[in-house]
């Protein structure tokens, strides 16, 4: 439906404005002023009765927790250059609330109870994805599992193997592009590298360590219009699409570095012939301050997964601050909403009484199709359920025929149900023609529930029914997450997410929503500052209440 920021329902159909009027908002307040007085309002404003002064103090109350959260996403967006670092913080989240670190090489039986908190991570393949959950203290084998899938990773540029690059008295970088990004919006923007160093610590140990040069050491330049009229503007993402690091001298700077001279140990390898180090493949200035922020000696680098990002911070932006302006929006906002989401459930209600196991999952990958050993079409998912499922069964219940459990799995399966959360499209006020005319979800207008009958993304009209049902069971005083409706147009594309990859590879329920943005893919993104708070409250309802409405609506 039209959204309009900040009127409430009484005031639209209370109150139409007429020619030679403007409306007037304070904080909750609204009053109808001819323009003529519009300047005198101090000898107008009436004294305000208790009542409305309640409602102007629940109002700036969720104005302010509103842009709180907003600003939380901020920091998590600032703080998650790369899809490691990105982890990184998931974790530090995960451990400060008390969850405990396991893993996929381990056995779990003697670990998992219920009650408990934990999270793993594929560490074998590269560590970039996580799935986080909870046991519910009345869980037993063939309960479900209410599950929140996101994705961490959005559209890069990434170092390719050998970067190295040298023409017409510059030194730059070779770049691969990752996922399908509006590559016009990275020329001109101050780069910087974020990512994972793999470094030589004794002759017998590589490890990896996440790594941030955090200042503009890279800018791909675009070509002045007087040299090329081009409209639109066009380029090559191999020939054109490369970053320059440096100007060349006769004696390159690496050779001047510093570093080189200190006294950091070499570490070499156990063999008579060594891994070549990564200076070697490399520009070595480039090397030299990965070297610096690891302390370490460059020749104990051995290789890295780094990734271009644009330093400029995330920031709330617009004339009342209602839009967000951020890098990689998509989807870091529904990862942020749903992990905050998950955290707040068990503060908020208990584990004691649960009977499900409440899960969140991020995975990496997703913008490339979600293949790989830690996308969604891998194992990763499906063997931690199986794995869960799989455990002995509460003292309480040790009675039972143990041989029901070799189908826990599967019966927790018919029980379980997921969202798949992602960014999604919203209006955008100079190319309407992309939305159907009836489906034109809009920024800080609440979750959007998608819609698609040719499964690009998770359709699922029971659970549509049961989500919007828990969400207006919300504490006294407040009122429910606000939720818009979308659907492709006829013949239009939508892009997809890991909703289809999960329903197909695992059989459960699930539905795909999210939040909107404009700018989808950009170097630069935006969204509404009040559909953070929004998506939390809509994701951490699901998580609370599941298991009381896990047969609310049935299709038989």
């Amino acid at each position: 439906m039209p959204f309009t920021f900040g009127f409430s329902a009484p005031l639209r159909s209370k109150w139409a404005l007429r020619a030679g009027s403007v409306l007037f908002a304070g904080f909750g307040a609204y009053t109808l002023l001819p323009l003529s007085s519009r300047y005198k309002l101090d000898e107008i404003q009436q004294p305000k009765k208790k009542g409305v002064q309640k409602a102007d103090e629940i109002e700036a109350a969720r104005r302010s927790a509103e842009f709180r959260s907003a600003k939380g996403f901020c920091e998590f967006a600032d703080s998650s250059p790369s899809v490691y670092h990105a982890v990184d913080t998931v974790k530090k989240h995960l451990l400060e609330r008390n969850f405990t670190e396991i893993e996929e090489k381990d056995a779990w039986g003697n670990v998992i109870q219920p009650g408990g908190r934990y999270f793993v991570t594929r560490s074998g393949s590269s560590g970039s994805s996580i799935i986080a959950f909870a046991v519910g203290g009345l869980w037993e084998p063939g309960n479900p599992f209410a599950m929140i899938a996101t994705h961490i990773d959005s559209p890069c540029l990434k170092l390719k193997p050998v970067s190295d690059r040298r023409g017409s008295g510059f030194e730059q970088v070779g770049v691969e592009t990752y996922g399908g990004g509006l590559w016009h919006t990275w020329f001109d923007r101050d780069l910087g590298v974020a990512g994972r160093a793999y470094v030589r610590t004794s002759p017998t140990t590589v490890e990896s360590q996440i790594v941030q040069l955090d200042e503009p050491i890279l800018r791909v330049p675009t070509v002045a219009v007087h040299l090329e009229k081009q409209n639109p503007f066009k380029f090559d993402t191999e020939s054109t699409l490369l970053p320059v690091a440096a100007q060349r001298s006769s004696k390159r700077q690496a050779d001047q570095h510093e570093h080189d001279e200190s006294d950091l140990p070499k570490v070499y390898g156990p063999f008579r012939y060594t891994m070549t180090s990564a200076h070697n493949r490399h520009n070595p200035s480039l090397v030299g301050k990965l070297a610096d922020k690891l302390n370490v000696n460059r020749e104990n680098i051995l290789d890295f997964d780094l990734a271009l990002y644009d330093i400029q911070k995330a920031t709330l932006g617009s004339l009342n601050n209602e839009f967000i302006f951020s890098a990689r929006i998509d989807n870091l906002m529904m990862s942020y909403c749903a992990l905050n989401a998950f955290t707040n459930s068990l503060e908020s209600r208990s584990l004691e009484s649960e009977k499900s196991v409440r899960m969140l999952v991020m995975f990496d990958h997703e913008e490339i199709g979600s293949v790989g050993p830690i996308g969604a079409q891998s194992s990763f998912l499906p063997s931690t359920l199986q794995r869960i499922s799989a455990l002995q069964p509460t003292k309480q219940n040790a009675e039972s025929d143990f041989s029901e459990y070799n189908t826990a799995y599967d019966q927790a399966i018919a029980r379980s149900f997921m969202i798949s959360a992602d960014m999604h499209h919203g209006h955008h006020p100079n190319y309407s023609g992309y939305h159907e005319s009836a489906h034109r979800p809009v920024l800080n207008g609440g979750v959007i529930i998608a819609s698609t009958s040719r499964r690009y993304l998770s359709k699922n009209t029971p659970g549509t029914i049961m989500l919007l049902e828990m969400s207006c069971k919300c504490p006294e005083g407040e009122v429910p997450p606000t939720t818009q409706q979308w659907v492709a147009v006829n013949g239009g594309d939508c892009g997809s997410t890991v909703g289809p990859h999960l329903e197909t590879r695992l059989g459960a329920r699930t539905i795909d929503l999210g939040n909107a943005a404009l700018s989808m893919h950009s170097i630069r993104e935006m969204a509404g500052t009040r559909d953070v708070l929004n998506g939390v409250r809509f994701l951490q309802s699901f998580y609370e209440n599941y298991s009381d409405f896990e047969d609310y609506v049935l299709a038989k």
